[in-house]
């Protein structure tokens, strides 16, 4: 599943700037690299991202792809995706993480070489989201490390409650032996009192 032509790209470049998600599915799981570079230093998701392959884009992003990888003109995916003004493509990539502030040797960002205002209108969308969704991913962690707080609390307090009964036992044992010896001694006492008569 490695093999190269003579620009170096591997079956798994091919089935990606073809959207073959399947066969990409497929070659990966046969060990393809899935950041293999080719000549040009592009990956299979720089081909599937400037061919408009959405589908390829998806799988290998779900395969791992690493989304930030350069060419050797210094872009990447995202670039590459903006330059042809694959909007849906740029979205997916940057939900990702992609970065879609990074510059290419030429020093131009994915907003920089969108040719029109829906790829930059999509970019933007999807930075938000993933903001919006790192946002919810903190107030979950909070909430979480809230609520093991709550659990430690109630564990402190039923652990309290606990010692409190063990000692409340040992008070009533503690007044139950000092009935038995005051009956005690109140019966020696009865006993002495009629000895004495």
């Amino acid at each position: 599943p490695n093999l190269l032509d003579s620009l170096s790209n591997s079956p798994l470049h091919w089935a990606a700037l073809n959207g073959h998600s399947p066969l990409c599915h497929l070659l990966v799981s046969f060990g393809s690299f899935i950041d293999a570079q080719n000549d040009a230093g592009s990956t299979p998701l720089h081909e599937a991202a400037l061919g408009g392959q959405a589908a390829a884009v998806r799988a290998l992003i779900a395969l791992g792809a690493d989304v930030d990888i350069i060419d050797h003109n210094g872009r990447t995916s995202c670039v590459r995706s903006s330059e042809y003004g694959f909007a849906n493509i740029c979205e997916m990539l940057s939900v990702a993480g992609a970065d879609i502030h990074r510059k290419d040797y030429e020093g131009r960002s994915p907003l920089g070489v969108a040719p029109n205002i829906m790829v930059e209108a999509s970019l933007k969308r999807a930075q938000n989201d993933r903001e919006s969704s790192l946002k919810v991913e903190t107030e979950k962690a909070e909430f979480g490390a809230r609520m093991l707080a709550l659990a430690q609390a109630l564990t402190d307090a039923k652990n309290e409650r606990d010692a409190l009964k063990g000692t409340c036992s040992d008070l009533q044992k503690s007044l139950k032996d000092s009935q038995e010896t005051v009956e005690a001694l109140e019966n020696d006492l009865t006993l002495l009192r009629d000895q004495e008569k």
